[in-house]
């Protein structure tokens, strides 16, 4: 299959080593594997595009060597090939080789090595590198490993979680779940290969190379995100004596808060220590027991103990609260202070006075007082009883809120992120290096995540305070209120009619209309600056509220908004537009600036979702305005942000989009074609054309599709794809959908007049027909008016809309069939649910993706993926039908698979009325070969 593809000046056929790139996501999953995501960022400089060529280590060689591909991505370093192939100056990226098991498997653990010794080890079995690192090992520690090799990374994960074999030497970026690392074997560089006789290839190929990693401005790669744990990469392996600490089996006390216990069981899945909790002490607390306490690092160890710290576990948000008329910044160490020279009062909640010494030198000298609550604590501090109070942020986030002590509400706090580490109490020094290192396999928030999920259970407690005031307040107005009614009346109208307008009842912030005022004002004002204007939201934020409800995504946004808040600058103003659009503006010096600013902002939100136990993804679309990049108005501008934004909203690699000249012409090419479609629907300017589906079986013609076209007075003749996804945006497209049902039975209804043939004709059914429920009503209604059978008419409705839609695209499959017509699914294999609709939407056809018969002409796998649908399809009792047939060979092909129905142009291009009714004519009786 190799030779089928060809290759042009800049058409570059690409080996890829299936194993390294396998340690990404599978080589077809292009949004998850590195390799293909670097390809991209290839392409962007050079303007390549790819032919891919999978296979293993020695395949891929062997295909460069015979000229079948003109490059090798994954490959290492090793003498034996210096003198055919060429190796990239650097290596693209590093492979990191490990030894693991599974997590439940009691028999291996970190460091453990005497154990390893005839132990079952599976590897991809051509990568000389691996393969060396391993026979090192084994003479190193002399010990003989029972090897088994695959010809791939998937056969050996099979083999892997049945526990066929008991470890695994692959490479590594980070832990999959179930899994633990029992040997680190090191590190190697991966390079691109070119054939020795590809010189001038080879130089623009290196040249490529290091400009991928100049200029990524508006970018975050998914490696950089997702794919990396440098804590496990470059973690030591475990030493002889800790592996005899750890056979020893002591007894290791350890505190029970905060569910520390899922912490305590997965360390002791990972090195096989055993924990007591700390309530079990023996009464005459020997100092020679062995002992774990989570505490704030204060950067020093305990004289009084013996005792040594951890890397952190995780890191706790905590709240320095002063009381009103008190500055936060005076109660700080070395500042002048406000509060006529006396120690301050810090009112704490009794359970939580490990944090004091933290602050011990941070603060100005201050006394204790303790209480038995929290709310006692915010109510001492709004009272003024003390001048300040430390509170987590978990449980001031969870179980409290500010907005019920009115005298705090517009203070500004001191905020701390506090590392708590582990302080290990233990004489032989082996505890603390043997916690670090199975820290290191642990996920970076899975304790900050149990801590997220203590605070979820707390009961909300109101504060006292403000109940009390507001009975005063309600008695006030009682006796008042014939005196002010009024004016009281008048003030409230005025406040209430202020907040609805310009502040959004939800995150607090400015809403929409406020911004446009505000940074109209600001950018009039400073006409000699740069500003950037961000319009940010969160991808799929419709699903989310579809999924998890609306409470749950309130909570989102006012988290979001909240993070925002937190970063903000004194010169940065945001805002919350609708739904989960949110408004940033700033000052910026220049582009590169503006791309730092962008990217630390994009980093802290990351940051503050991923240790807060949320999981979303922003998109941020910038414009700029000012001395230096032309002033606009504020509404254009964040019309230019929103475009930007659109064009990565599907993009798994890019977050942030700059608008740019190219956008700049997009957007105005969208907005020309916005322009005309009132004036196209009033002149019919869109047109109908049909192009034939043939029976594989008898070579007769069975169907038809109906395809819609535009022909434009101003922009010319224009295909599907320059406007319907425009038509799909600003909604359109549900009454092109209407238009062209109408023509589509008009030339239906003529054609059975007429008494000539007549084949059943498909249509398309938008997506967003799925949010109207009256879709059904309305298209019965306009079909009633002619005489027309149903069984002559199918309604393609589009695999992506399934989904979260299910159920709603089930219900219009169901009645759509109730009422005579038949249902196709279109798009076949171009969605993420293919397999779950067969059982859950009742179409009567499938149509193939065009992608799955092109794949096949250089896939094996392809073509029993294609054979496969085609026999569950069958015994579905579905018709089959492949758009996008260009040969013969392809239509054998399908022939030999046992698919029902072809479309292409290999019978016929898409055609008009009347070109299509002599094409029935001449194809009553036979069609067998292309026109």
């Amino acid at each position: 299959m190799a030779g089928t593809c060809s290759v042009s000046a800049e058409s570059v056929r690409v080996g890829i080593y299936r194993d390294v790139s396998g340690l990404y996501g599978d080589t077809a999953d292009r949004d998850r594997n590195f390799d293909l995501l670097f390809l991209k960022r290839l392409a962007a400089e050079t303007g390549w595009t790819y032919c891919y060529f999978p296979g293993t280590y020695r395949k891929c060689l062997e295909n460069l060597d015979h000229g079948v591909v003109d490059m090798v991505l994954g490959i290492p370093y090793t003498g034996e090939y210096t003198d055919r192939f060429l190796y990239t100056k650097f290596g693209y990226h590093t492979c990191f080789t490990m030894l693991l098991a599974r997590l439940d498997n009691s028999q291996f653990y970190a460091g453990d090595v005497d154990r390893l010794d005839g132990a079952s080890v599976g590897i991809v079995g051509d990568d000389p590198c691996r393969i060396e690192k391993l026979k090192e090992f084994e003479s190193e520690k002399g010990i003989r490993l029972n090897l088994k090799f695959y010809g791939s990374r998937e056969a050996l994960d099979r083999d892997f979680i049945s526990g066929a074999v008991a470890l695994e030497c692959v490479p590594v970026s980070k832990l999959r779940t179930g899994e633990k690392a029992v040997w680190n074997l090191g590190a190697y560089p991966l390079y691109i290969v070119t054939a020795a006789s590809q010189r001038p290839f080879y130089r623009q190929l290196d040249m490529a190379v290091t400009a991928v990693y100049s200029h990524q401005y508006f970018s975050v790669t998914h490696d950089q995100l997702e794919t990396s744990d440098y804590r496990l990469l470059s973690s030591p392996n475990m030493t002889k004596q800790e592996h005899d600490f750890i056979s020893r089996a002591p007894v290791i006390y350890v505190p029970q808060y905060l569910n520390m216990g899922c912490l305590w069981a997965y360390i002791h899945k990972l090195v096989n220590l055993n924990f007591v909790p700390d309530s079990k002490i023996p009464y005459d607390r020997s100092p020679y027991i062995s002992r774990i306490e989570m505490v704030p690092y204060l950067g020093t160890g305990d004289a009084a103990e013996t005792a040594e710290y951890t890397q952190p576990v995780c890191t706790i948000v905590q709240w320095v609260i002063t009381a009103p008329g008190i500055v936060p910044e005076s109660v700080l160490r070395g500042r002048e202070q406000n509060i006529s020279g006396k120690k301050l009062a810090v009112a704490i909640e009794k359970h939580l006075t490990d944090i004091v010494p933290y602050y011990k030198d941070k603060l100005e000298p201050f006394q204790i007082v303790q209480y038995d609550s929290i709310s006692d604590c915010l109510d001492a501090v709004a009272d003024r009883q003390c001048d300040a109070t430390f509170i987590p942020d978990y449980l001031l986030a969870a179980g409290y809120s500010l907005g019920d002590y009115p005298e705090l509400r517009n203070s500004k706090f001191l905020r701390y992120e506090v590392p708590y580490r582990m302080r290990v109490t233990e004489k032989t020094g082996l505890l603390a290096p043997i916690l670090d290192k199975a820290l290191n396999q642990i996920p970076e928030d899975f304790y900050t995540r149990q801590i997220q999920e203590f605070a979820q259970m707390m009961p909300y407690h109101p504060g006292r305070t403000v109940v009390n005031r507001r009975r005063w307040q309600l008695a006030e107005i009682a006796v008042g209120l014939a005196v002010v009614f009024w004016i009281f009346f008048r003030i409230r109208k005025e406040y209430y009619f202020r907040k609805w307008a310009f502040t959004d009842d939800l995150t607090g912030l400015w809403n929409g209309r406020r911004f446009e005022i505000e940074a109209d004002k600001i950018l009039r004002k400073d006409r000699d600056a740069n500003y950037a204007i961000i319009d940010s939201d969160i991808r799929g934020f419709k699903y989310i509220n579809q999924s998890y409800g609306i409470d749950y995504g309130d909570r989102l946004l006012r988290f979001y908004a909240e993070s925002l808040r937190k970063y903000q600058p004194s010169d940065t103003f945001i805002a919350r537009g609708y739904a989960d659009r949110f408004y940033i503006l700033f000052p910026v010096e220049s582009l590169g600036d503006c791309s730092y600013k962008c990217v630390q902002l994009f980093t802290w939100c990351n940051s503050e979702a991923a240790s807060n136990g949320y999981h979303y993804i922003i998109k941020d679309g910038v414009a700029l305005t000012g001395k230096d990049f032309g002033y606009d108005t504020v509404r254009n501008l964040i019309g230019k942000a929103s475009y930007a934004k659109y064009t990565i909203k599907q993009d798994m690699v890019n977050s942030i989009a700059l608008f740019d000249e190219k956008m700049k012409r997009q957007m105005n090419f969208s907005q020309r074609i916005e322009s005309c479609m009132d004036k196209a629907f009033e002149n019919e300017e869109f047109f109908i054309v049909y192009q034939p589906q043939i029976d594989l079986h008898d070579g007769t013609i069975a169907g038809t599709e109906a395809l819609v076209r535009w022909q434009s007075p101003e922009n010319g003749l224009l295909a599907p794809d320059e406007f319907l996804p425009i038509l799909e945006k600003n909604g359109y497209i549900i009454k092109l959908d209407f238009y062209v049902y109408r023509k589509v039975f008009d030339f239906m209804q003529h054609m059975l007049d007429m008494g000539a043939m007549m084949v059943p004709v498909s249509v398309n059914m938008s997506r967003f027909h799925l949010n109207a429920p009256d879709f059904i009503r309305e298209f019965e209604y306009l079909f009633s008016q002619y005489r027309i059978p149903p069984s002559f008419v199918e309604v393609e409705v589009i695999e992506r809309a399934s989904g979260q839609k299910d159920t709603m695209l089930m219900n219009v499959t169901k009645q759509l069939q109730k009422a005579g017509f038949r249902v196709a699914m279109d798009d076949f294999g171009s969605g993420e649910s293919s397999l779950n609709m067969l059982h859950t939407i009742p179409v009567d056809i499938l149509k193939l993706d065009r992608n799955f018969l092109y794949r096949a002409e250089n896939s094996t796998d392809s073509k029993v993926i294609i054979t496969k649908v085609m026999e569950m399809a069958r015994g579905l009792g579905k018709v089959t039908v492949c758009e996008g047939v260009e040969t013969r060979e392809q239509v054998e092909f399908l022939k030999t698979v046992g698919c029902d129905m072809a479309q292409g142009v290999y019978y016929s291009k898409p055609l008009s009325e009347n070109d299509f009714r002599e094409y029935l004519e001449q194809s009553i009786r036979h069609v067998d070969r292309p026109t």
